[in-house]
């Protein structure tokens, strides 16, 4: 009996701890799948961060883009604008050089037409054109083509504008003037 009644109980016993084992299995395993969905959850957290993260680097990434190409655009256009101010510099000095070149040969013409003049009142004989005629006669061709003649003429200045020097034509001088304004601007 003791036997049997051993038997009933081992039997009894072991269906009890194979649930024992089970049941303690599942709750391991339990355990182990709310740890893997709480650490999910963690990673999806950290995934939408870098993605956050990610999009704010791209459009960074094209606003810096956008700036850099509009720099280089400026740099561009100050440098053509440097280059046509160059140009238009040289321009004005070969213009300022030439106005001062007539600025000498009329005040120079002048001033031998007064010595004539003077020469030929003293002399009591009345002034000729010759000196002018003889001047003109040293003018190379180029000279000629490339110079309208000089006529001077006594006019009022409007106010707010400058007298010019003595012995500068105002050819000469507002030649000077407008190259004086253009280095102002290009500077």
């Amino acid at each position: 009996q003791q036997q049997q009644q051993q038997q009933p109980q081992s039997s009894a016993q072991e269906p009890r701890s194979t649930i024992a084992v089970y049941e303690a299995h599942t709750r391991r395993l339990e355990t182990r799948c709310q740890e893997l969905f709480a650490d999910n959850l963690l990673l999806r957290g950290a995934v939408a961060a870098a993605g956050a993260g990610s999009e704010r680097t791209r459009e960074l990434n094209t606003k810096l883009g956008r700036e850099v190409q509009q720099a280089r655009r400026r740099a561009a256009d100050a440098e053509s604008r440097a280059a046509s101010l160059a140009d238009e510099l040289t321009r004005v000095r070969a213009e300022l050089k030439t106005a001062r070149r007539r600025a000498n040969a009329a005040s120079a013409r002048s001033t031998k037409r007064a010595e004539d003049e003077d020469i030929a009142e003293s002399s009591g004989t009345p002034s000729t054109d010759s000196s002018l005629m003889s001047s003109i006669g040293t003018w190379s061709l180029e000279d000629r083509a490339a110079e309208p003649p000089i006529v001077e003429i006594d006019i009022e200045l409007p106010p707010g504008l400058p007298m010019p020097p003595p012995g500068l034509g105002a050819l000469a001088f507002h030649a000077a003037a407008e190259a004086a304004a253009a280095a102002t601007f290009a500077a």
